[in-house]
């Protein structure tokens, strides 16, 4: 790693910091829910063509590109602009969109999910511009939409329509700037269980699919522990979360009802285990098992569908590209912890369905996505700058 470079990356935070700490609190001021990304899609490309990126565009479904340089290795990070929504104002004690600024620490709806780790990523992109030399490598940097709805499928979308053979990927999310090389996978699915209605006064006339119901769910918890077990992700698990039923009163015996089902995956698990497994169990009730689907409309306009089926992945700890995380990191500060997430992200697509070696590092504890705590160190933010920078030397300075 060059020493001479590394000095002059930490002094190129130092005088930018304010800089970068605006735009990240530009992005927390900014509500860009699932699908309502568009304003702060334009904030991104504005930083980015301030930054001197060589292409910025949009894709079909919104996302936004920045490319630096050309050619193999070519190198994808990625984060997503959309938020969950913030709720009551009141449970927070503030504007959840104010971007409020306490002790060194940045509060709001986004902060820490994925705003601190987007921007992170955006200004970091820029450095590789130092290590490529033309035709002889390239970094897309890209903010993806509608993550929270499913993890991965805009992303998808890019990496097919792209073009480009990608080597490596960084997904940039939560991780106290710890190196994360992989998650479980997860997928929801959908039981429906058949019966006949009746009044609840005559029960015997009726064909009860509560009763065929309440089988189903003791035999789910009954499988949730012969799940397998990986030596990195740990074990499977399934959980049933809900039920709804075909009623019109309480003292009416339903023509049917649903379980909705979350399953968590390690690896080996595929789609066509999940669900004959569960397809197993609701046989001798003649219920139907299948994965949810997902379609929403993009800010543009354009459709966002799939099934909700996200893959396991994890990186070998000796790949090339995790020990370049790691000397970015220990050079960054110090020391390098190596584990994995226990949320689900894009990475479910790069290396679950695309096989792209890949690894994941953010600014932000993963105690706070989702929560009205959402907040994000400032000196971690910009150390994770630091280390996004080192990271593209490491990879595309070769």
């Amino acid at each position: 790693m060059n020493q001479e470079l590394n000095r002059g990356v930490t002094d190129w935070i130092e005088q930018n910091q304010a800089a970068f700490i605006s735009f990240l609190a530009d992005l927390v001021r900014i509500p860009s829910e699932s699908g309502q990304e568009g304003l702060v899609a334009g904030r991104i490309k504005q930083e980015m063509l301030r930054l001197g990126y060589d292409e910025v565009f949009n894709d079909r479904l919104g996302n936004v590109i920045g490319r630096i340089g050309s050619g193999r290795p070519a190198m994808l990070w990625d984060a997503h602009m959309d938020i969950v929504p913030a709720g009551d104002p009141a449970d927070w004690g503030f504007d959840p969109f104010e971007a409020k600024i306490e002790n060194g620490v940045l509060y709001g709806r986004g902060a820490c999910d994925d705003k601190g780790p987007l921007a992170a990523m955006v200004i970091a992109g820029v450095q590789a511009k130092q290590y490529l030399q033309p035709g002889q490598g390239s970094l897309y940097v890209v903010g993806a939409v509608g993550e929270e709805i499913g993890e991965g499928m805009a992303i998808a979308e890019f990496i097919k329509g792209s073009g480009v053979e990608f080597d490596y990927a960084v997904i940039c999310e939560a991780s106290s700037l710890s190196l994360c090389r992989g998650h479980k996978g997860r997928c929801q699915l959908e039981i429906g269980i058949p019966g006949r209605g009746g009044h609840a006064s005559a029960p015997e006339l009726a064909d009860n699919p509560l009763y065929k119901a309440a089988r189903i769910v003791l035999e789910i918890q009954q499988l949730n522990e012969r799940l397998p077990i990986h030596e990195v992700l740990g074990k499977g698990t399934i959980a049933a979360t809900q039920l709804t039923t075909k009623s019109n009163s309480i003292n009416s015996i339903a023509e049917g009802c649903k379980i909705f089902v979350d399953r968590r995956l390690t690896m080996g698990e595929t789609a066509e285990v999940v669900i004959r497994q569960l397809e197993e169990i609701c046989r001798p009730y003649q219920a139907t098992v299948e994965l949810m689907s997902i379609k929403e409309q993009t800010y543009t306009g354009a459709i966002q569908s799939g099934e909700e089926f996200f893959a396991p992945w994890f990186l070998d700890e000796q790949e090339d590209l995790v020990q370049a995380g790691a000397r970015a990191l220990k050079a960054a500060t110090g020391g390098a912890l190596i584990r994995t997430w226990q949320f689900s992200t894009d990475g479910a697509q790069t290396r679950g369905a695309f096989g792209i070696p890949t690894i994941g590092i953010g600014p932000g504890d993963e105690r706070y996505p989702h929560s009205v705590h959402d907040q994000i160190n400032l000196q971690e933010y910009l150390k994770a700058i630091e280390v996004c920078a080192l990271l593209a030397q490491e990879v595309l300075g070769k």
